[in-house]
């Protein structure tokens, strides 16, 4: 059956606070967090939104020091919500003179983006560490302590992975600044082991406001380049319908679209993949761009964002690792080839192909 397992706990009383909670024993698909306690406000000032989240800085599940999952407090609240099709449990700041009772949660469930995905800490401990944030004043202007326990919990599996090959995560996050308005601002994401990539997250920040906002981008584009097959455009939309297509698919109410605000998730897919959940299997040596065009004017009923200094989109990449055998000290799968991507897991083409090679061997 399902085991919850925790964490051991950890009290951030102070800004800067370091977390580093690790786990073994078991093999998960689901890493869930709670951060909960109040914060203590000097009067009463500008409330921000998803405000604890925003104070634990960047939280990352980690194992032998590679980052599984790497990404802003805030943005593992929205992959939450896009991920269960609601948005988790949180407190906005509401300051005054007074201790405020605030939390934030999240719930990334790995296998919903793509089957066969885990993290196996049977061998290896995974560690979900961080910082807080270097200033209070992230959690509201007015800020001025806090009392705040950070609850790391796996859902544990009552099975491990099978022993052909697995997938394990792979999601990260880097920043593109936008402070002048730009119809043709490009980021190049390359590729540089084979990847499976359920899609790309955007996380519009205006800084002036604080928060995530859907007046800062108006239209998206995406092409994808891989050896030996060119350039294929795979999106090109405004904004709207990006946002649209994103809520949609992750069954959002009206509350949980206006919970995302700011945020949409670009689709990597492939739909004859049916054994990778149409994820798409992306080869060592592609490369992704991406281009904004945060010029002209926002799509009803969005407010318009002129750029600013300050002004940025957090690109999260949805990606997994191919990773040979069941335990996570195997080797690492970096070339599979079209046999392994059209598996249930890249790389058990492979093993299967050894096994049958060495029973040949024996029976002569």
């Amino acid at each position: 059956m399902l085991e919850l397992k925790k964490f051991p706990t950890k009290n951030t009383a102070a800004a800067n606070t370091s977390y580093d909670q690790e786990f073994s024993g078991r093999t998960f698909d689901s890493i869930d967090w709670r951060y909960d306690g109040t914060f203590t406000a000097s009067g009463t000032g500008t409330d921000v939104s998803y405000a604890a989240a925003r104070v634990l800085g960047t939280p990352e599940l980690n194992q032998a020091g590679e980052p599984l999952i790497r990404l802003a407090g805030v943005d593992w609240q929205y992959l939450s919500a896009y991920t269960n099709g609601a948005f988790p449990e949180y407190t906005n700041t509401t300051q005054s003179n007074a201790t405020i009772n605030m939390v934030a949660s999240a719930r990334i469930k790995l296998s919903r983006m793509v089957p066969n995905a885990y993290v196996n800490a049977n061998l290896v401990k995974a560690f979900f560490r961080g910082s807080t944030a270097g200033a209070l004043t992230d959690g509201g202007d007015k800020v001025t302590a806090i009392d705040m326990t950070v609850r790391p919990l796996a859902e544990a599996l009552e099975y491990n992975p099978p022993a052909g090959g697995f997938l394990r995560p792979r999601i990260s996050q880097r920043t593109v600044g936008v402070a002048a308005a730009d119809s043709n601002q490009q980021l190049v994401i390359n590729v540089e082991q084979d990847l499976v990539y359920s899609g790309i997250m955007l996380s519009c920040y205006d800084n002036s406001a604080a928060t995530e906002v859907d007046g800062l981008i108006k239209n998206v584009r995406m092409e994808l380049t891989t050896p030996g097959r060119g350039t294929l455009l795979c999106v090109d939309t405004d904004w709207g319908n990006l946002r649209n297509y994103s809520c949609d698919r992750a069954g959002l109410n009206s509350t949980d679209v206006s919970n995302t605000a700011g945020t949409a998730i670009i689709p990597c897919t492939d739909r004859r993949a049916t054994n990778l959940g149409g994820a798409l299997f992306v080869p060592a040596g592609s490369a992704f761009t991406i281009t904004f065009d945060s010029s002209g004017t926002a799509q009803s009923p969005y407010t318009n964002v002129t750029p600013a200094a300050g002004d940025n989109v957090r690109v999260s990449s949805l990606a997994f690792t191919p990773v040979a055998g069941a335990g996570d000290g195997a080797v690492q799968v970096t070339s599979v080839g079209n046999a392994g991507s059209r598996t249930g897991v890249p790389g058990r083409a492979a093993s299967q192909a050894s096994r049958k090679q060495r029973r040949k061997a024996r029976r002569g």
